[in-house]
């Protein structure tokens, strides 16, 4: 199962705008309107598909000034042949402040109680945000302040430069037995988290308020396809999936909770275990926004019956530190290493 970040549509070719819904300049000419920049990602991903600037054909903009704050509400800039456009410009006031905060998603937040503008912050607060099994978009955020130049002057393109206000979870099995071994991971059931959250995030504080718990049954269906990992001398192999979550702290309580089945084929497993259904309990810690977090197990003999995992190393997402996991605990439980 390989998840996106971003939807086939948002990574398509250029959208070439026709007659019918061409770009309206309303009594502005070209060098007076307010215009918007290339678009770019701050952290680029690896262990999902990349986001880069050129994969982003559209964003969402609210601003304005202090005399007219709705000035931009939730209007779609989109990606044409010669650069940025969008609908009904808007002509800059001379000497005047501007602010403007951006998002990125799959489609626009039309709901205003989901996404709204605050002219005194330049922020929005996104409420009730969903991140979940049937919503794996990344939400990328930028806010900016522009000072409009003098009559006559030319001023700049308003250009963002979003993060991720999300978190990637990864999971990475490795095998731990010899060459002609072949471990397989299918049908992880990743649940627990919170799939809803509300943010204001700006620069001093991005921290999320999460409601809605994903319960058993209805959690991140991973390693849904042939997931194998083996230590071929030809070809070693490490198995992994992913998902996008909503930013939280968990505590240790066995909330954080991922159950799968490993099954072992090859030679020499006849004291070996060959299928088991294994239950992971994460230790407790912070997702952060814009951070992925790895857990890597290696499965051998022993770990198809005890694995535990260590406490979690955090990194952003253009590396990989990985949080290991070691054999220890009861029969098909979790703990954290002390």
């Amino acid at each position: 199962m390989k998840h996106f970040i971003l939807t086939a549509a948002a990574a398509a070719a250029l959208i070439a705008l026709g007659s019918c819904s061409k770009i309206e300049t309303v009594g502005v000419s070209d060098a007076n309107y307010i215009g918007f920049d290339n678009a770019y990602i701050g952290n680029p991903t690896k262990a999902v598909t990349e986001i880069k600037k050129d994969n982003i054909q559209k964003f969402y903009v609210f601003g304005g000034t202090q005399a007219e704050s709705g000035l931009f509400e939730n209007v779609e800039v989109t990606k044409v042949a010669n650069g940025w456009d969008y609908l009904n410009h808007k002509e800059w006031e001379p000497s005047t402040e501007y602010r403007f905060a951006a998002y990125y998603n799959d489609a626009s937040l039309t709901n205003p109680g989901n996404v709204r503008f605050d002219y005194n912050t330049g922020a929005l607060t996104f409420t009730d945000f969903e991140s979940s099994p049937s919503h794996q978009v990344d939400l990328l955020y930028d806010e900016l302040r522009y000072t409009s130049k003098g009559e006559g002057v030319a001023n700049d393109k308003m250009q963002f430069n979003f993060r991720h206000l999300l978190s990637i979870v990864k999971f990475t099995f490795k095998s731990g037995f010899g060459d002609g071994v072949t471990v397989t991971v299918s049908d992880m059931d990743f649940y627990g988290m919170n799939a809803k959250g509300t943010v204001t995030p700006t620069d001093a504080d991005v921290a999320w308020n999460s409601t809605t718990q994903i319960n058993e049954g209805s959690g991140f269906k991973l390693f849904g396809e042939a997931n194998e990992t083996n230590n071929s001398a030809v070809a070693a192999k490490t198995a992994y999936d992913n998902c996008i979550v909503i930013p939280q702290t968990f505590d240790d309580n066995q909330t954080m909770i991922a159950k799968f089945t490993v099954n072992l084929t090859g030679d020499g497993l006849d004291d070996v275990t060959t299928t088991k259904e294994i239950t992971a309990y994460l230790p407790a810690g912070t997702w952060k926004p814009g951070f992925r977090y790895n857990y890597v197990a290696t499965i051998s003999g022993q770990t198809m019956n005890y694995i535990e995992f260590d406490a979690p190393l955090v990194s952003d997402w253009d590396d990989e530190d990985d949080i290991n996991m070691v054999t220890g605990g009861n029969d098909g439980e979790i703990v954290v290493q002390q």
